[in-house]
C-alpha cells in the first residue's frame, strides 16, 4: 500500500462525503481534499507547489449498503452518487458554464465538487449537510426539460460557503456567486421557503433575501417568516444575482 493510500484511508471518509484538511505532505494549510463516490475514493492537494493526487476504488461496507437500501431512512438516508455522474473535466459543456459565471474556481481550487450526469446532461451541483451529501440538483446544459432537476427526496438547501451574512436566492449559479464576495450563498430552489429549511437559516447573523424581481412579494414573505430568528433584508432586484459583475455585487450589499 502506497504511502499516500494509507494516509487517505486512515482519514475514513465516508461513501457519498468529502473532507479538506491541511495536508500531510506538504503542510500547507487547508490544501488537501478527499472524496469517497460510491467507494472509489479521490484526493488531491491543491497547493500548486503540491503534485500529491490519486485515486482508488474500495468496496462499500455492509453498514452504507442496508443505510442506503432501507426504507425506513428514505428521507434521511445518505445520498449516493450515482455512477453515471462523473468528473466535470470531461465535459466540456460544464466547465464553459462554470466559467461563464465565474465559478469554475470553486471547483478548481477544492471549495466544491461539481459533476456531469452523461445520462441527462446536466451539471451537477451536490447538496451537503454535516459533510455528507444528501442530495442533488442537476442543471440542464442542453434543451432538456426541467431547466433545474432534484435527484433525491432530502429536502435541504444548496449552501455555499460558511460566512455569517448569507443571501437567500432561487437557484444554484446564484448561491455560487456569492462566495466572491465573502458571503454565504443559500438556494432555496425556488421562490418559497420550506420549513425545513429554517434551523439552516436560524445559523447566521444576518439574512438577505434576493429571489427574482417577478417574486419580490415572495421575497417579503420569506423575510417576514425569518425575521423572528434572524436579523433579515429584501434586497430588491433589477437583474438576477448570477449576472451581476463583482462591483455590481459589492455595491449590492454595501
Amino acid at each position: 500500500m502506497s504511502k499516500e493510500l494509507e494516509v487517505v484511508r486512515s482519514l475514513d471518509v465516508p461513501t457519498g462525503t468529502s473532507k479538506r484538511i491541511d495536508c500531510p505532505f506538504c503542510y500547507h494549510r487547508n490544501t488537501f481534499s478527499v472524496r469517497n463516490e460510491n467507494g472509489k475514493l479521490l484526493w488531491n492537494c491543491f497547493h500548486a507547489s503540491c503534485n500529491i493526487k490519486g485515486g482508488h476504488t474500495t468496496e462499500l461496507s455492509v453498514k452504507d449498503i442496508e443505510e442506503y437500501l432501507s426504507p425506513t431512512k428514505q428521507k434521511s438516508q445518505r445520498f449516493i452518487i450515482p455512477k453515471h455522474f462523473i468528473n466535470i473535466p470531461t465535459s466540456t459543456a460544464s466547465i464553459l458554464l462554470l466559467r461563464e459565471y465565474n465559478i469554475f474556481y470553486l471547483w478548481e481550487e477544492g471549495y466544491l465538487s461539481f459533476y456531469y450526469d452523461v445520462k441527462q446532461n446536466r451539471l451537477v451541483f451536490p447538496i451537503e449537510k454535516d459533510n455528507k451529501y444528501v442530495n442533488a440538483i442537476g442543471r440542464s446544459l442542453g434543451k432538456e426539460k426541467p431547466k433545474w432537476y432534484i435527484y433525491g427526496n432530502e429536502t435541504h438547501p444548496f449552501v455555499v460557503g460558511n460566512y455569517d451574512t448569507a443571501v437567500i436566492v432561487e437557484d444554484c449559479i446564484s448561491a455560487c456567486r456569492l462566495h466572491s464576495i465573502n458571503m454565504t450563498g443559500v438556494a432555496i430552489l425556488g421562490t418559497s421557503l420550506k420549513q425545513s429549511y429554517i434551523p439552516t437559516m436560524r445559523k447566521f447573523k444576518k439574512l438577505y433575501v434576493c429571489l427574482d424581481k417577478d417574486a419580490t412579494s415572495k421575497a417579503f414573505d420569506i423575510a417576514n417568516e425569518l425575521m423572528y430568528y434572524v436579523d433579515t433584508e429584501v434586497k430588491i432586484l433589477d437583474d438576477d444575482i448570477k449576472y451581476l459583475n463583482q462591483e455590481e455585487l459589492k455595491e449590492l450589499f454595501q
